[in-house]
């Protein structure tokens, strides 16, 4: 059996017109369908580039089936595939959104600089010295560098008790390190 050559054409209907598939055929679907295309694109995104990438990205995913003859209705297959595209877009800009806003949210140093190695010596034995839910609350926090959401998630607890215990942690620390500096 030979090979289909790029110049064949197979007729393709969606029930009002029919388009040749071949050579042609997607310069033939592009300009029948692409101003609607574009326009459902765009009011699912809210953005005329966004649009049009997702419908480029549509005809790509579209075309080996369009090509083979295996869809009888090109328009609502491509409108499907824009569907499709737009809400892979919109997970990926939620997932890109949260990772903005977990960046975002990223504790404040303490300090600036490291603490020195006499300072770390007062400091470890004080954050040691903490009651074990407000010890847990620094850790995640300062050390791991977690969110407050995270360290709430982690622990089983409301974000409110992970800053009210961050909060008695940190003046616990402050009123240690402050006495060890009195003569």
């Amino acid at each position: 059996m030979a090979a289909r050559e790029a110049t064949d054409t197979v007729n393709v209907t969606d029930g009002t017109e029919s388009h040749e598939v071949g050579t042609s055929a997607l310069e033939s679907l592009v300009r029948s369908y692409h101003g609607q295309l574009v326009g459902l694109a765009y009011v699912l995104t809210g953005s005329s580039s966004d649009a049009e990438d997702l419908v480029s990205q549509a005809y790509l995913s579209a075309w080996p089936a369009l090509a083979s003859g295996a869809v009888i209705s090109p328009l609502p297959y491509l409108k499907a595939a824009v569907v499709n595209r737009a809400s892979n877009w919109r997970r990926h800009r939620f997932h890109e959104r949260m990772e903005a806003m977990r960046a975002a949210s990223e504790p404040e140093p303490l300090i600036e600089q490291p603490p020195s190695l006499e300072e770390r010596d007062l400091l470890w034995p004080a954050v040691l010295r903490l009651p074990m839910p407000q010890r847990q609350v620094v850790v995640l926090r300062y050390l791991e560098g977690y969110s407050e959401r995270e360290c709430a998630t982690v622990l089983g607890i409301p974000v409110g008790t992970v800053k009210s215990r961050g909060a008695r942690a940190l003046r616990s620390l402050h009123e240690a390190l402050s006495e060890s500096e009195r003569p």
